[in-house]
């Protein structure tokens, strides 16, 4: 008999009060319910949990009724699937019912509910995705994922192809899955399986290529995964364009040095992969279905910036982070070392001490603006911005000591000089 497994120890969203609300109402009727998925999985590595999904043999339309009649609001915007979607104290639940997959479509499937938690579990992706526990923490494993989940081994349920055949998108969650949990090498047969597979990937939508890639690239340590996607013609396809991974590499050993100092950004590692790439970067934003913001930040990461290197800072001084944002700055001093060889540049000193005095900076704020130069009868919206500009170039150039009062002088003499120019032009 196997030994049982249960989580330990519980954690802590195990004993929200949102958690046993939602548990207490779905119990009810002698309904059976039980965690599953991504919860479940991390929980075992006690890992952080942010989405909490709940399986039920109660049909969707009873699942609403009992939410309703508690006063919960209910989305059913996956009703078709079996999926209520509720929101208990500011914290988001889906209640999918049991089901199987009767007709698959790509990314569509036609479904009946069922009372089988096994069946239900046949229909997941990958093993380490079909553990489900009941409210004591009992895990239940049909397909081997504990083991799996231990061993770094990203494994589909059944035959790959045929797991990618139903969901395209199957294909791009192995290798986020695998650049996550894996350990080693991957699974040979998902490999094969991916690599017959891989024009699926141009029927997939922007939004969730977007997601998925993003969620990847997130990942402590991507490149192996990024690694044997280039191997087998897949990365390719979702990023065509990539053809060395070297940037990114010395990017990650710089991140990993620089820990606590900057926030993990899978746009700036996305940028990494098209140092001197322009050519595709507009493609790749398209294809990605970027916000603005995203295609925004994607354009500045990835377009070197030659100010932000140690010779610029010699001659320059702070000067040099003037007018970027820490979070940019410190990213954008990143690739560039990162391009410069990484930890491994004849300059690694001087682009560390870069990294730090950019790491404690705080542009200053320029003492004038538009009603200033206004307040002194300049009346054209380009003189004013002109003049501003001057003023502001003056003011960086003497390393932002001018004050305002020093300012307001200069402004005064370069007012007096466009008038006597003025007056000689009329003469």
């Amino acid at each position: 008999m196997t030994a049982k497994t249960y989580i330990k120890p519980l954690p802590q969203w195990f004993f929200s009060k949102e958690t046993k609300i939602l548990f207490k109402i779905l119990i009810s009727n002698d309904a059976e319910v039980r965690f599953v998925g991504g919860c479940v999985r991390d929980s075992l590595l006690q890992l952080p949990v942010t989405d909490i999904d709940i399986a039920t043999t109660d049909r969707p339309e009873i699942v609403t009724e009992k939410l309703r009649n508690e006063g919960f609001k209910t989305i059913n915007v996956g009703l078709s699937y079996g999926t209520v979607i509720t929101i208990i104290a500011g914290r988001r639940f889906e209640v999918t019912t049991l089901r199987r997959d009767s007709e698959n479509f790509g990314r569509q499937a036609k479904v009946e509910f069922i009372n089988d938690w096994v069946e239900d579990a046949n229909r997941r992706d990958f093993t380490i995705n079909t553990l489900s526990c009941n409210s004591e923490g009992l895990v239940f494993d049909p397909f081997g994922g504990i083991d799996d989940l231990r061993n770094g081994q990203i494994l589909f349920v059944g035959n790959p192809r045929k797991r990618i055949e139903e969901d395209h998108l199957r294909l791009l969650r192995f290798f986020r899955f695998f650049a996550w949990y894996g350990i080693g090498l991957p699974d040979p047969r998902a490999l094969k399986a991916c690599s017959e597979s891989a024009q699926f990937l141009n029927k997939i939508s922007g939004e969730r290529l977007n997601q998925e890639t993003l969620k990847l690239l997130s990942a402590p340590n991507p490149l192996l995964a990024l690694q044997s996607m280039a191997n087998i013609g897949v990365l390719d396809i979702l990023l065509p364009g990539v053809t060395k991974l070297n940037i990114l590499e010395d990017l990650l050993g710089l991140e990993s040095f620089c820990r606590g100092s900057l926030v993990l950004d899978s746009i700036c590692r996305l940028a990494a992969l098209f140092r001197n790439n322009h050519d595709n970067i507009s493609k790749i934003s398209e294809k990605l279905k970027f916000s603005k913001i995203q295609a925004a930040r994607f354009f500045r990461l990835t377009l070197p910036e030659p100010r932000l290197k140690p010779r610029y800072y010699r001659k320059k001084g702070d000067q040099t982070f003037y007018p970027f944002n820490t979070e940019d700055c410190l990213q954008k001093i990143l690739l560039n070392w990162a391009e410069d060889g990484g930890l491994s540049s004849s300059d690694s000193d001087e682009w560390l001490a870069l990294f730090n005095k950019a790491k404690i900076w705080v542009s200053p704020k320029f003492p004038l603006n538009g009603g200033d130069v206004i307040s002194h009868g300049i009346s054209s919206g380009e003189l004013v911005g002109n003049l501003l500009r001057d003023l502001e170039n003056f003011w960086i150039k003497e390393s932002f000591k001018p004050n305002r009062e020093d300012l307001l002088l200069k402004l005064e003499k370069e007012i007096k000089n466009l008038s006597n120019q003025d007056a000689e032009n009329h003469q």
